[in-house]
């Protein structure tokens, strides 16, 4: 019967494919859904054949469908996987056509039109780099198609580094030489590596080809100009006359560059035609815009003048003419400057208006400065009239008495809406001193700090004859003060970057207020914990009634009814505007946990961070759950000025296990566990009331159990069924009553599960309950540490421990602790019953661990702490001792490359015992990128790890300075620098507060970021930088950012190029570009860390390595990122040569870049596959070294190459093109120096291994000794 049913399916389906041949699609689809019917479920063909129809009558989802259907079934069909990523593609899903064009090209390889379409997919879905290594594939394979070169172009100018831009556009101009966008490109990214000659060249090509854009002829003028060609430049300033008839080139020229955002050319160009053009106020004032976008304040003033005695009715250039002189601090130029404008403006313009306040404020014309402010927001006009033709009227003694206990039930509240709104009333009314008490208390409470109830305050204050609290009241109307001319919306959408900023704007506009204490506790979540105990010792004393306690919170947060009930409380929405200005201006901030990554202390802040317990879980570096989940804990700690540690071993774990020993320069309060004293000093009738709350019957023994949580910050767990199981063993005591706490961060998971047990209530602090219990039970809490005191039993109840200890470790086991381990339901059961009648007060251990963790617990730690942090007592505090050891700071990538190695040998080789190293990094690639991690892993014990976390903490000025730098590679002027740099140490300080060094030591030396974070060290004795190159060859055919590193280098006393020929070049090429002094440059080895090499050489050899060079007659090795510089292809080149001298040579390149695709097509179209190995990065070389004859470098260009050290420390004979950093290596006869060429290498293959006999011993000792303690010598000016 199933053959009669799969006969009848054929007939079906060729009587389909009839169908279809006659354009009966609807009807085929009718024939092979019959047909899908009998045999849809193991034929794919059918399926295909269904699909193909809906796709002939345009029904592309079920088309989708169908095809699917028929890929689950054949999945290595060609054209059927062609067909699905076709659907994709027409269906705008790019992702997924991507896949199946992938899967289509692993079938065939070389098949071009897989490769196109693969290429298309990655482009619609913004991946151009992928798109552009398919295209160069298919070119590579020979594809002559004018439509892929077009495409190979095009996507290499998206997202590609400056160097594969004009590869591609080279390559695509020897097919299309006259292609005039393509010149003009290429004119525009020669000029970004300072190659203005030929940029010109490309730009005039252009014009040749026909160009007429605007962009070319301006990207001409400035490129000829910049090398000298007049005869190009008036090429371009012709066409620039033909394209605007009428108008002046050069003005032109400026106006193109400032439209680009390029301030100092646009600069340039306008100088040159400020005064000859056709329009001179326009230019002029043009030419002022430009200075001071360049923040040549007092050139821009200048220009303005000029331009306003042209024509002197213009308010908008007066406005920036007061600007200008603003920044200057002529505060009474500024000040007629900015009254011109509103007058020739004829009309109120609020912003204006505000500006003018401030410099007559600046001024001292506190008179004036008032009368703006009344004019400086908008819609308050009619108000202000009101008010201030209004007399004052006194409220009766009735009314006041009303108002006043009106006042403080709002405060109690805190319900700054209506204070606000019954502030305005009695401004309305003319009752001035009880609406300024509302309006004050409303703006105080205020999550927002709504400028418009600033005004209010400051208008009330006003007709009080309060000038200097009307003033700031004024001031505060604006998060915003600084005079900068920059349209703060683009930077301010996204809430993080706001909040960066105003918090920043806030630091600098708003004052210290000693009379504030900021107090958080568990990110906002609670009002507890050591906070809490301070806040109550510190609000019932009478020396601190004025004081203003602020509560920070989240919506979810209970309130105490002590606090809630104090009017000199006020929460604190966390993340609030409120927020942010109370971490720029409170006196004093008390924080259990970490304030935000932007938080920086201010100078007169103090900071007491208090933590949350003596640990006995692992914290820090030692935590074995996340990477560097503990970054900001560290941070935090680096800007407080005292932190609480009740005894030794906590101080040594905030100080050691955070990694900032010898960096903290703060206090250390030994003043015992504020939180506890509530738990010691509670009386027997509180006590009493506590259980009868709970519920507690009278005469019963009460068991607390209150365990920790499980996982890591971002994956908190905790096993709920074995909770409910375990407080079933617990409850099931005679004569006893179960209490029940779940730590803070696990309380949403447990949710409101149903338990055998009594929850105790939030509102309840642990240290009362823990005052009533008779016996505590807990796993990995630090609550232990809490009870101890008391000196009643602890069971450590912890089934889990050997998998907690591997996961998350634990710094004591149980048997050095006071109490008793249980891990079984029956060891708990038994352990309570016999816990219940013991007495451990003559227990040695708990003794013991009292002196050792608790000395200080008597009851009175808060007072203790509240008399050093807020008063002089100095009883307690503990100043850490001076370190002895020379701190070192590094930054450094840790990328798989050479200058990583010679990075991670230093640090090995620093002694510790005399240095303390500390790494700075940037920790978000490293879980991406396994390799880094692995250099991670490398780094020696001894190296404290700080983390870069968070976002630069940036003023909305320096943000903006800090995007043109990066897009210029170059200041305005030196005000625009000092700017720049303003920013850069900010964020040191956040990173590492007032943490001192003997040197800081930038060892990458590529990246402006990095260069300007550690050359704004303010705090540093030295500035070192490395360059491990010839940096002037890398900034003209690579990396045109190195043009802004040397700028920021110059704030180095030091740059250290990696070989003294390396530093000869780099000085004479460089210094005078830069105006760095010659002394400035020093020559410097790399290290070698020869005793870790040669253990590396003992592990095996990767598999299918040693399979390659199985059978070989020689092996070669080459190591080097596939990227320019390294010249693989020629490397290559020459090996084929060789091939044909010695066929069974080998070669093995390690390493993996750019130009991979390039390389393997290369090696897949010579047929050199069996000879050439492309293996890609390896986790250890040196076992590939150890494995071959000789190793090969073919750089073109090189500062002193790693992998040449290594080699010569392994014995291996080395080849090498005859260039700079090579050179400086081999020259003493360690190796073959060859010329830089293929045929300088092909000769070098066929010599290097009969010549090996001759080469120099290198003396890898002597060679570290002498590198050491040179090294030494420039980071501190000690010998080793």
């Amino acid at each position: 019967m199933m053959v009669i049913k799969d006969l009848f399916a054929e007939a079906t389906i060729k009587h389909g494919q009839l169908l279809g041949k006659a354009g009966k699609w609807a009807e085929a689809l009718d024939e092979f859904k019959k047909a899908a019917k009998i045999v849809g479920s193991v034929d794919g063909r059918v399926n295909y054949l269904v699909g193909n129809a809906y796709f002939q009558l345009k029904n592309l989802p079920e088309s989708l469908l169908w095809t699917k259907k028929a890929l689950s079934l054949v999945p290595d069909n060609y054209s059927w996987n062609i067909r699905l990523g076709a659907l994709y593609e027409q269906t705008k899903r790019h992702t997924d056509a991507a896949d199946a064009y992938e899967y289509a090209v692993a079938l065939q390889p070389g098949n071009i039109d897989a490769l196109t379409r693969l290429a298309r997919a990655y482009s619609s879905s913004k991946r151009h780099a992928d798109a552009r290594e398919v295209l160069a594939n298919a070119i590579h394979m020979g594809s002559a198609d004018k439509s892929i070169s077009t495409a190979y172009v095009s996507n290499s100018l998206k997202n590609s580094p400056t160097w594969q831009k004009i590869e591609a556009l080279q390559y695509g101009l020897q097919l299309e030489p006259a292609n005039a966008s393509w010149l003009e490109r290429l004119g525009a990214e020669l000029a970004s590596l300072n190659r203005y000659a030929e940029s010109a060249e490309a730009h005039s090509k252009a014009i040749a080809a026909g160009s007429k854009s605007l962009a070319n002829a301006c990207g001409l003028v400035r490129s000829s100009r910049e090398c000298g060609r007049a005869d190009l430049e008036a090429d371009g300033l012709e066409l620039i006359r033909a394209l605007k008839p009428g108008e002046d080139p050069m003005s032109v020229v400026a106006q193109y560059y400032q439209s680009k955002g390029h301030w100092p050319d646009a600069y340039r160009f306008y100088k040159d035609a400020a005064r000859d053009s056709i329009d001179p106020a326009s230019n002029l004032y043009n030419t002022g815009l430009a200075a001071d976008r360049n923040n040549a304040w007092a050139e821009a003033s200048e220009w303005f003048r000029e331009a306003l005695e042209e024509d002197p009715d213009k308010p908008a250039r007066h406005y920036r003419m007061g600007l200008a002189l603003e920044r200057q601090e002529r505060y009474k130029d500024a000040a007629q400057a900015y009254d011109a404008a509103i007058r020739f403006l004829g009309k109120d313009q609020p912003y204006w208006s505000f500006r003018l306040a401030f410099v007559l404020w600046s001024a001292n014309d506190i008179e004036g400065a008032l009368q703006e402010f009344l004019k400086s927001l908008p819609g308050q006009a009619n108000l202000v009239e009101h008010v201030m033709t209004l007399e004052s009227i006194e409220l009766g003694a009735y009314d006041a008495e009303l108002f006043e206990a009106h006042l403080l039930r709002l405060i109690e509240r805190n319900d700054f809406k209506v204070l606000h709104d019954r502030g305005v009333k009695m401004l309305k009314a003319g009752h001035y001193e009880i609406a300024l008490r509302y309006l004050t208390e409303a703006c105080r409470r205020d999550p927002e700090q709504n400028g418009i109830w600033f005004f209010h305050k400051a208008l009330a204050a006003h007709r009080l004859g309060l000038a200097d609290l009307a003033i700031s009241s004024f001031l505060q109307t604006r998060v915003f003060v600084r005079a900068d001319g920059i349209a703060a919306e683009q930077y301010l959408k996204a809430k993080w970057r706001r909040d960066i900023m105003e918090y920043v704007s806030l630091q600098e506009s708003t004052e210290l207020d000693d009379q504030a204490v900021l107090y958080e506790s568990y990110f906002g979540g609670k009002i507890s914990c050591n906070p809490l105990a301070l806040y109550r010792e510190l609000a019932q004393r009478p020396g601190y009634a004025t004081t203003r306690h602020y509560w920070v919170v989240t919506s979810e947060t209970k309130v105490p009814e002590d606090v809630r009930q104090n009017p000199n409380v006020i929460l604190v929405p966390r993340g609030s505007r409120l927020y942010l200005k109370l971490l720029a201006s409170a006196g004093y901030l008390i924080n259990n946990v970490t304030f935000p990554h932007y938080f920086v202390r201010r100078e007169g802040q103090r900071y007491l961070n208090t933590w949350h317990g003596t640990p006995l879980k692992t914290l820090g570096k030692d935590i074995g759950t996340g990477f560097m989940e503990h970054a900001n804990v560290s941070r935090n700690f680096l800007q407080a000025t005292e932190l609480l540690a009740p005894n030794d071993h906590t101080r040594n774990v905030l100080i050691d296990r955070y990694d900032i020993s010898g960096l903290y320069s703060g206090r250390i309060l030994r003043t015992g566990t504020p939180r506890i004293d509530q738990m010691l000093s509670a009386t027997p009738s509180e006590k009493d009331a506590l259980r009868t709350e709970l519920g507690i019957p009278e005469g019963k023994k009460v068991i607390f159990y209150a365990p920790t949580w499980r996982g890591s910050l971002n994956t908190k767990h905790f096993d709920t069924e074995s909770l409910i199981r375990d407080l079933g063993v617990m409850g099931d005591v005679d004569g006893t009553v179960l209490l029940f706490r779940a730590h803070h961060m696990t309380e949403a998971i447990i949710g409101k599960t149903e338990l055998p047990a009594i929850t105790v209530p939030e509102n309840i602090a642990s240290e009362s309950v823990l005052a009533i219990s008779d016996v505590l039970i807990t796993d990995y809490s630090s609550i232990f540490f809490d009870f101890m005191p008391m000196k009643k039993p602890i069971i450590y109840h912890v089934p889990d421990l050997d998998e907690y200890k591997a996961e998350r470790g634990l710094y004591f086991d149980f048997d050095e602790l006071p109490g008793t381990v249980t891990q079984t339901p029956t060891e708990l059961m038994d352990c309570i019953k016999s816990s219940l009648s013991q007495d451990v007060a003559a227990d040695v251990s708990y003794s013991n661990a009292i002196a050792s963790f608790s000395a200080q617990e008597n009851g009175s730690s808060a007072k203790r702490t509240v008399d050093a942090f807020f008063g002089d007592d100095t009883t307690f505090i503990e100043t850490l001792r001076a370190d002895e050891k020379k701190v070192l700071l590094f930054h450094q990538s840790l990328l798989p490359n050479g200058i990583t190695s010679a990075f991670i040998n230093m640090l090995n080789a620093i002694d510790p015992s005399m240095y303390r190293v500390v790494f700075l990094f940037d920790p978000a690639p490293f879980s991406k990128e396994p390799l880094r991690m692995d250099k991670f892993a490398m780094l020696p014990e001894h190296v404290q790890k700080i983390a870069r976390v968070g976002a630069h903490l940036v003023s909305l000025e320096e943000r903006w300075v800090i995007d043109k730098f990066n897009a210029w590679n170059a200041w305005g002027s030196q005000e625009q620098e000092q700017i720049y740099q303003g920013g850069f140490a900010r964020e040191f300080e956040r990173i590492f507060g007032q943490a001192k060094f003997d040197a800081v030591i930038e060892f990458d030396g590529y990246a402006p970021f990095w260069s300007a974070l550690l050359g704004s060290a303010a705090r540093s004795k030295k500035k070192i930088a490395f360059m491990h190159n010839r940096i002037y060859a890398e900034w003209t055919t690579k990396y045109p950012e190195l043009a802004g590193t040397m700028k920021i280098n110059k704030w180095y006393d030091k740059l250290l190029s990696v070989s003294a020929a390396t530093n000869d070049i780099n000085r004479d090429e460089l210094g005078h570009i830069f105006d760095i002094p010659a002394s400035n440059f020093r020559p410097i080895n790399n290290l070698i860390n020869f005793e870790l090499l040669y253990e590396e050489t003992n592990k095996p050899l990767d598999s299918d390595i040693q399979a390659f060079l199985n059978g070989a007659t020689e092996t070669w090795l080459s190591i080097g990122r596939m990227s320019p510089e390294k010249a693989h292809l020629k490397l290559f080149k020459a090996f084929r040569r060789h091939l044909e001298v010695v066929p069974g040579a080998k070669l093995v390149l390690l390493g993996d870049g750019p130009l991979r695709v390039e390389l393997e097509a290369y090696v897949s179209a010579n047929n050199l596959g069996p000879s050439i190995l492309l293996a890609g990065q390896r986790s250890n070389p040196f076992a590939v070294m150890r494995a071959v004859d000789a190793f090969v470098l073919a750089s073109d260009h090189e500062g002193q190459p790693m992998v040449l050290l290594e080699a010569l420390t392994l014995g291996l004979p080395v080849l090498a093109t005859d260039i700079v950093g090579n050179r400086g290596i081999l020259e003493p006869g360690y190796g073959l120096l060859v010329e830089n060429s293929v045929e300088g290498l092909s000769h070098g293959f066929q010599v290097t291994l009969d010549s090996a006999k001759d080469f120099v011993k290198f003396d890898v000792v002597n060679y570290c000794d002498e590198s050491l303690t040179s090294a030494l010598s420039e980071f501190v000016g000690l010998d080793a």
